[in-house]
């Protein structure tokens, strides 16, 4: 029972956003202690953990329209939204803040919002399958 559970756990968003995540922070490890050291933000961490709550905020906005298969392009479009602008917001913050290495700093935030925002898009299009009818028409 305890195995069925987790195995519907990592097959879930949130299951597979953890995999992303650890797969990130091994590759920021890795990174750290190579050349590429000189083009991480000394505070690399706290990007991640702020991309990695807002994709979890985006995707909480995106999925009470799964409930709803009718409004589903209208969440999702919110979750969007939701997404762009707490990334506009930190960013706004951080380079307000922040008196050198913004310019790392943004390169960090870009390349990470790009790939939590890749997982999401790639997890929605992989849920929108047609709803069809053992006839293959769709439901009404």
């Amino acid at each position: 029972m305890i195995k069925s559970k987790i195995k519907v756990f990592f097959d879930g968003y949130h299951g597979k956003l953890l995999i992303i995540a650890i797969v990130i922070s091994a590759v920021l490890q890795l990174l750290a202690y190579t050349s590429f050291h000189q083009y991480l933000y000394s505070q690399v961490w706290v990007i991640h953990l702020v991309s990695l709550v807002i994709a979890l905020l985006s995707h909480a906005v995106t999925s009470l329209g799964n409930s709803s298969n009718s409004d589903l392009h209208v969440f999702s479009m919110g979750g969007t939204a939701v997404r762009f602008l707490l990334s506009l917001v930190f960013l706004g913050i951080a380079v307000y803040v922040l008196k050198n290495e913004t310019v790392v700093f943004v390169l960090n935030y870009f390349i990470l919002y790009l790939v939590y925002t890749s997982f999401e898009i790639y997890f929605l299009l992989r849920n929108l399958r047609p709803d069809l009818k053992k006839d293959g028409k769709p439901r009404e």
